[in-house]
């Protein structure tokens, strides 16, 4: 039987997204997600951050994660904040 911890859950989450990356790539693969994640694209972030990812040589697992939080119950929070702030600046 195979023994299940929490520390080896967290160790393999860890390298699943560390890898061979530097935290420098890491960082920029989370900025590159949030900024996709902002983003009115529903449905196409994924593909767009890991894309962005690619070109800017920044781990693509990073900049998946942030894209996650914009699920469809989460959308009519940021989507509306976006909106306001879009409003009031202009």
């Amino acid at each position: 039987m195979v023994s299940i911890s929490w520390k080896r859950i967290v160790g393999t989450a860890s390298r699943l997204v560390r890898g061979h990356s530097s935290a420098h790539d890491i960082a920029l693969g989370a900025a590159i997600g949030m900024f996709v994640a902002w983003s009115p694209t529903m449905g196409f972030q994924m593909i767009i951050a890991a894309s962005l990812c690619f070109l800017a040589g920044a781990n693509a697992m990073a900049s998946i994660i942030p894209v996650w939080f914009t699920n469809p119950v989460t959308a009519v929070f940021i989507y509306g904040t976006c909106y306001w702030l879009g409003r009031s600046l202009i």
